[in-house]
């Protein structure tokens, strides 16, 4: 669990980009072959040590050094109960915070990934206090593991491991001092976020091998990560919460794509990838041969220019939401929940870049534009019938491979805003999701990756 701004997004993220340098040159000390690092470090008997005594923590954390490199002394390690957990984690009252309207998670209410009564701090905070069983901090620099009634010890080894992961990042990163400087924009947030704890949870399972001995061919990891993250894609969109379940998805994301880059060229590969790593999530989420296809264009230009902030409005958040906050989007309006999450996951595969303005008036009303780029017009179709089946007031307009949406809880707002429309593209507004529903049907074969 890490320190969160109002949209939900880790101090910390953008600090990886400053530190790539850093973590390139830093990475790669004393890194040994998986094989070697079990005859050197696997648990007597391949059994689980109890990883609240120092000497357990020690050996997983040699275990981790031997099979990702690194020269940190292991970081300090505290426990404590849910309860004192809970206290740390649930945000004071929004009274006792701020007395403003809170406009970013009004918008994403309006698009519905969010509870209509609820924030991104308040979901941000639930979905962690149901699912964080141990983390790293980044500003104390110590690992933290709450006390669970009925702990599996060979999980909480597991769980160890991937904390100091990010112990060891940190450290090779300087992400603590960096992430003052940082940017917090969603896309690259999650991205970055995909990269850490991609690498985590890679490196948790390579120490898992070298601990209890497991072979890596036993332990199948392509088919372990393409499972669980099935299992994530389907949990998020269940979610009452869609925006902040997504954050759970880019463990198997980022360990997916890093263990084809890990079978590939070794740790140095993944050290490497540091130099350029994939900053949207659509790279992540396709993997790294098409990520990294020579023709590729991930990030297209738009074709449309965005609407003027509306009159008596003021300027309230500017950020891309990227491929994974959409494919949420088009899996809680598919319409057709059998299908949804494959057919969501096809459709924001062909993102492309996005625009997303929330504006605020006097008033407290809050309105957003949308602004997405697919890579077809079969898949901008897609959405857009997808987007008109908003239950808030909404306008959505297709022009060629963009849509725009524009949403408000003040649907009088809308004929003046829009009056400044200016694309060089054929224009279609998109009012009934019923008359395009055959378009929406499959969302249209796989995205070509370029023009």
């Amino acid at each position: 669990m890490r320190a969160t701004d109002e949209r939900g997004i880790s101090y910390w993220l953008g600090s990886a980009a400053l530190a790539i340098a850093v973590m390139a040159s830093a990475c790669g000390d004393g890194v040994a072959p998986v094989s070697e690092c079990a005859a050197q470090h696997r648990l007597p008997g391949g059994e689980p040590c109890d990883i609240e005594e120092p000497e357990c923590q020690a050996q997983v954390f040699a275990a981790l050094r031997c099979v990702r490199g690194g020269t940190t002394e292991l970081p300090p390690v505290r426990v404590i109960s849910q309860e004192q957990y809970i206290e740390e984690s649930t945000p004071p009252p929004e009274s006792e915070t701020t007395s403003e309207v809170d406009h970013w998670s009004r918008a994403l209410a309006l698009l519905e990934l969010l509870p209509a009564e609820s924030s991104v701090q308040a979901e941000g905070a639930r979905e962690s206090i149901a699912n964080v069983i141990a983390y790293y901090s980044g500003w104390y620099r110590d690992i933290t593991i709450i006390e669970q009634p009925d702990d599996d010890p060979e999980q909480a080894v597991d769980v160890l491991a991937h904390e100091l992961a990010h112990a060891l990042q940190d450290r090779a990163t300087g992400s603590l001092a960096l992430a003052e400087r940082s940017g917090n924009m969603v896309d690259l947030g999650l991205a970055l976020t995909t990269f850490r704890e991609g690498e985590a949870e890679l490196m948790e399972d390579l120490a898992h091998s070298a601990l209890f001995n497991v072979p890596l061919h036993e332990m199948d990891l392509h088919r372990t990560y393409d499972w669980e993250l099935r299992w994530d894609r389907g949990e998020a969109l269940l979610s009452p919460s869609p925006y902040s379940s997504v954050r759970w998805m880019t463990y198997e994301i980022g360990a997916q794509y890093l263990l084809d880059v890990y079978e590939a060229g070794g740790p140095e590969a993944i050290d490497a990838l540091w130099k350029q790593p994939p900053l949207t999530m659509v790279r992540w989420m396709v993997g790294p041969e098409r990520a990294n296809a020579p023709d590729a264009q991930w990030e297209q230009p738009f074709t449309c220019l965005p609407l003027l902030t509306p009159e008596g409005y003021r300027w309230s958040h500017a950020d891309a939401l990227g491929a994974l906050v959409l494919y949420a989007f088009a899996g809680v309006h598919d319409g057709v929940p059998e299908r949804s999450a494959e057919a969501a996951w096809r459709l924001a595969e062909g993102w492309r870049g996005d625009r997303y303005r929330v504006y605020a008036d006097e008033a407290g009303h809050t309105a957003l534009l949308w602004q997405v780029r697919m890579a077809s017009e079969a898949q901008a179709e897609a959405l857009a019938v997808a987007m008109a089946r908003l239950e808030a007031p909404h306008r959505v307009f297709r022009d060629a491979r963009e849509i725009t949406l524009l949403s408000a809880d003040d649907p009088e707002l809308f004929d003046a805003w829009t009056k400044g429309r200016s694309c060089d593209a054929p224009e279609r507004e998109v009012s009934d999701a019923a008359e395009a529903a055959e378009a929406g049907a499959a969302h249209g074969p796989r995205a070509p990756d370029h023009d």
